[in-house]
Order: structure tokens, then C-alpha cells, then sequence
């Protein structure tokens, strides 16, 4: 997929579940133009927007 196409990330393999559970998780997004990645984006900002909505989650 264009500038990705040729991309490999390394990571380490997980030594125990509960050591990884406190690790922060990294989401990569990637489609052509208009396919609603950044719609989507938006979407879960929303869901997380405390002041709009409260506590949801």
C-alpha cells in the first residue's frame, strides 16, 4: 500500500501476559482516499469525549 508497502515492524516477542497487560497498544490505520479512516478517527474521539458525553466507557 504505497509508501507502506515495503514496511516491517520488529517487535519482541511477549515474555508473560501479565507483564504486557500494562503495555500501551499501537494502532495503525491505513487505506486508499475516502475509505473513512479518519471518519473513524472521529468516530472514537467522540466515544471518548468525556465532556460531550460523561463516563461512557
Amino acid at each position: 500500500m504505497g509508501v507502506f508497502e515495503n514496511t516491517h515492524f520488529d517487535f519482541p516477542p511477549i515474555k508473560s501476559a501479565e507483564a504486557d497487560a500494562e503495555k500501551a497498544e499501537i494502532h495503525i490505520f491505513t487505506g486508499p482516499n475516502g475509505c473513512g479512516k479518519s471518519t473513524l478517527l472521529y468516530a472514537l474521539a467522540a466515544v471518548f469525549d468525556e465532556a460531550k458525553w460523561g463516563t461512557c466507557l
